[in-house]
């Protein structure tokens, strides 16, 4: 029979053993025991291979080091993925940075457009400053004026040398060619009067002001119709080149030139060129049509409108004949690679929302048609074929200098992290690589065994 004690209670904490024994029947078994395995038995404490919680020591220590560990082990982790991820990137920051080789690179561009900058100003510019050169539509030719306008090129990482710019250019085809053949073409009955070239005449004395708005007459809608036409039909462009070099060439006892020497050209062509185009095709929807092509839709066509806005050849001597003609190098006779060197480039403008064809004011607002003569040896040519008209030297490496840069800065964000992190648990094992192996020497030296307080900061 169980003999019951005076500290029994009849509702004891029951639970499961191996054996099936009751817990309360442990020997060392106290209240205090059955509460805390109650507690521990609860979802979150952990739970034993009976079912039940069962703590591992009087006070739970030891869930406490294993949480201790799992949190250093994680830490650890994080720490040499940091470590690792940032050596990477450093690693591979350095080395863009050492194939792009920016400033060596850049130098050597710099040093080569210089070289043609020098040949420029001693060569090609006063022979192609002395040229004269007219821009010729049917039978009228007009004069292109000389003009110096400076285009900005890059000069960091190395100071390119300075040239003199020049360069022939007409203003308009429209107004100094195609607008007087109009006025003048008595078969189109075009009012005489309503120009404005009397304003014009003024604003030119007064002021100076070339660029005035132009006006224009109220036309009779047979009238635009028959404009429309005249401007949208292509006509052959020529530019007109004088040069005395021609007559050197042809007349070798004399190498003077003088007032009287006369003056041989010839006509580059430039194409058949229309001042107005208008393009009908199918279109998905009138969406598409209006906002992405600028067009009318009607009847599932999408009808558009360019003009044309800039005519630029470049043009060259030949050195034994002396005669002028369009220069193909770099791919073609036009003056930008990023229009694959063709000559013309024309403009996008909107269709009339009534469907109508554009009328004459309106083309007169857009201002376009101007024409522009280089010389081939021109070293804002050189400076555009080397930098794929960007006009900055050595773009591509700059721009993998800056991403190696990027790649540093984001490989340095990931050491630290890395390195703050790692530096406890460094710091652990050279002091237990030191603890240990003064434990030794003193082990050696004794001759006995050291007391273990001597490992508490090892473990």
């Amino acid at each position: 029979p169980r003999v019951r004690g005076a500290n029994f209670h009849s509702r004891y904490m029951r639970s499961r053993t191996g054996s099936g024994g009751r817990y309360s029947d442990h020997p060392c078994h106290s209240e205090a025991d059955e509460v805390m395995h109650a507690v521990g038995s609860r979802p979150g404490f952990g739970t034993g291979n009976n079912g039940y919680a069962r703590f591992r020591g009087a006070n739970g220590s030891t869930a406490y080091a294993e949480d201790i560990a799992i949190g250093e082990r994680r830490t650890l982790q994080c720490a040499a993925t940091a470590l690792f991820c940032g050596f990477v990137l450093v690693v591979t920051g350095l080395s863009v940075m050492w194939s792009a080789d920016y400033t060596s690179v850049k130098l050597r561009v710099v040093a080569g457009y210089d070289e043609i900058v020098d040949r420029w100003t001693d060569v090609y510019a006063p022979e192609f400053g002395n040229t004269r050169f007219d821009v010729v539509v049917g039978d009228v030719a007009v004069t292109a004026s000389a003009t110096h306008d400076v285009t900005p090129i890059d000069t960091a990482s190395g100071n390119t040398h300075d040239y003199f710019p020049i360069a022939f250019e007409l203003g308009s085809l429209l107004e100094e060619i195609a607008i007087p053949g109009l006025r003048g073409n008595e078969t189109l009955g075009l009012p005489a009067d309503g120009w404005g070239d009397e304003v014009l005449e003024n604003a030119k004395e007064t002021d100076g002001d070339e660029t005035r708005e132009h006006a224009t007459p109220v036309l009779t809608p047979e009238q635009e119709r028959a404009v429309f036409e005249y401007l949208t039909t292509p006509r052959e462009v020529f530019v007109r080149a004088y040069s005395p070099l021609a007559t050197r060439a042809r007349n070798e006892s004399s190498d003077v030139l003088t007032s009287e020497t006369p003056e041989n050209f010839v006509d580059v062509s430039l194409g058949a060129r229309a001042l107005v185009t208008k393009t009908e095709k199918k279109s998905n929807g009138w969406k598409p049509c209006k906002y992405q092509h600028g067009g009318f839709f009607r009847g599932g066509m999408c009808t558009t409108y360019t003009v044309l806005d800039t005519l630029c050849v470049k043009v060259s001597v030949d050195r034994v004949s002396g005669v002028w003609g369009a220069n193909s190098t770099y791919g073609g006779a036009g003056c930008d690679p990023r229009r694959e060197w063709e000559i013309e480039t024309r403009a996008m403008t909107r269709a009339p929302p009534s469907g109508a064809d554009l009328t004459l004011a309106t083309i007169r607002h857009l201002g376009h048609g101007r024409v522009v003569v280089r010389s081939a040896f021109d070293p804002l040519i050189a400076a555009r074929n080397i930098t794929d008209g960007s006009m900055f030297f050595a773009e591509t490496q700059a721009s993998q200098s800056a991403g190696a840069v990027v790649l540093l800065v984001v490989g340095c964000a990931c050491l630290v992290p890395g390195v703050i992190l790692g530096i406890p648990f460094a710091s652990r094992a050279w002091r237990g690589r030191e603890m240990l192996r003064n434990t030794r020497g003193a082990r050696r030296g004794t001759g006995g065994n050291t007391h273990e307080e001597e490992f508490d900061d090892i473990v």
